[in-house]
C-alpha cells in the first residue's frame, strides 16, 4: 500500500515526477483535437493519467466510484446494524409483555380468590399450579441467552401465559423468516445473473441426459447412470448419488421445496424471478426443465410439497 507525505507548498515539488513533457504531450493531443484547453484540463481531471513509473493517477471518475462503493459499504452495514437494534428491541417487548402478562395473571387469580372467601377451597390448587408455573416461565425468562438468536430459539418451544406476548413473538418471528426468504432470493437471482453461457450450456446437457435416463427406466431400459456420472457428477460434489435410486429421491425433494418456495412467495417476487429464468436461460434448457419437472411430478407428486409457514406478500 503507497504512503504519502505531505508538507508545504514551495514551488520545489514535483507533483507530476520527471516526466513532465509526457503529461503535457497528452493536453496537446486533446488541445489539438478540440482546441480547448480547459477542456483538456478537465478531461485529464476526469480520466485520470500515469505517472512516469507508470503507476496510475486515479482521476475524478475512479474517485467517485471508490466513494460510491464505499458509501453502498456504509450503508449496507448501518442497514445491518438497524436490523439487529430492531429485532433486540423487539424481543425486549416481547420478554417484558410476558413478564408482565405472568404478574398480570396471578395478581388477578389472587384477588379473585379473595372475593370467594370461604367458599374459596376448591381454587386453591389451581391457584398453586398457576403460582408454579409463574415462577417456572419467569425463571426461564431471566435465563434467556443474551444472544437474540439463542433467545429466540428457546422462545419457540416456551408456553406463552400472555396472548399479546405470544402474538408479538410470532410477528417478530414471520418478520425473520421474511428476511430470510428475501435474502434467498436476492441470492437465487445474483446466481441465475452470474451464469457464463457455458455454464448455461453444460446444465442443459445434464437436464437432458438426466430426461433421457427417466425415459429409458420408463420403456424398461438399463439407464446408463455410470456413463452420467462421469460426465456430470460435478453438479452433484461433493457428495456424489451412488444410484439413480439415489439420485431421484434427492431431486425429489429439492424439487418439492424448491416449490413450496416459490408457493410461498409474494406474487411480485414469484414474476420477477420466473421473467429472470426466461430471459438469462436458453429456450432448450427451460423445455428441459419442463420436461424434468414433468418427469418427477409422476414419481413424487406435488401433493407432498409443503407451503413454508411465511407468505411473500407480508413483504
Amino acid at each position: 500500500m503507497p504512503s504519502y507525505k505531505y508538507s508545504r507548498w514551495d514551488g520545489s515539488q514535483q507533483p507530476f515526477g520527471q516526466d513532465v513533457d509526457r503529461l503535457m504531450d497528452s493536453l496537446s493531443d486533446d488541445v489539438l483535437a478540440h482546441g480547448d484547453l480547459n477542456r483538456a484540463l478537465r478531461s485529464m481531471f476526469h480520466r485520470g493519467f500515469e505517472d512516469e513509473d507508470g503507476q496510475r493517477i486515479d482521476g475524478l471518475r475512479e474517485l467517485r466510484e471508490r466513494l460510491r462503493a464505499q458509501r453502498q459499504l456504509q450503508l449496507e452495514r448501518y442497514n445491518l446494524d438497524s436490523l439487529m437494534d430492531d429485532l433486540k428491541e423487539r424481543l425486549q417487548d416481547v420478554i417484558a409483555t410476558e413478564c408482565k402478562g405472568i404478574r398480570g395473571r396471578v395478581q388477578e387469580a389472587r384477588e379473585q380468590l379473595e372475593q370467594v372467601g370461604d367458599e374459596s377451597g376448591h381454587l386453591r390448587e389451581p391457584m398453586r399450579l398457576l403460582e408454579e408455573r409463574a415462577r417456572d416461565s419467569s425463571e426461564r425468562l431471566d435465563t434467556l441467552p443474551e444472544s437474540p438468536a439463542g433467545a429466540i430459539k428457546d422462545l419457540t418451544d416456551y408456553e406463552f401465559m400472555d396472548p399479546e406476548a405470544h402474538r408479538k413473538f410470532q410477528e417478530l418471528l414471520e418478520t425473520l423468516q421474511q428476511q430470510m426468504l428475501q435474502s434467498f432470493f436476492q441470492g437465487m437471482r445474483q446466481q441465475l445473473q452470474d451464469m457464463s453461457p457455458e455454464q448455461l450450456e453444460d446444465l442443459k446437457n445434464m437436464v437432458q441426459a438426466l430426461n433421457q435416463m427417466l425415459q429409458d427406466r420408463a420403456m424398461g431400459l438399463d439407464p446408463d447412470f455410470e456413463g452420467f456420472m462421469e460426465d456430470y457428477g460435478h453438479h452433484f460434489d461433493p457428495d456424489r448419488p451412488t444410484s439413480l435410486d439415489e439420485l431421484l429421491e434427492r431431486l425429489g425433494r429439492q424439487m418439492q421445496a424448491a416449490q413450496s418456495l416459490m408457493d410461498s412467495m409474494s406474487p411480485e417476487m414469484r414474476s420477477e424471478l420466473e421473467s429472470l429464468m426466461q430471459a438469462s436461460m436458453d429456450p432448450g434448457l427451460l423445455d428441459e426443465l419442463s420436461e424434468l419437472a414433468y418427469q418427477m411430478e409422476q414419481l413424487f407428486p406435488s401433493d407432498q410439497a409443503r407451503e413454508y409457514p411465511f407468505m411473500g406478500e407480508e413483504s
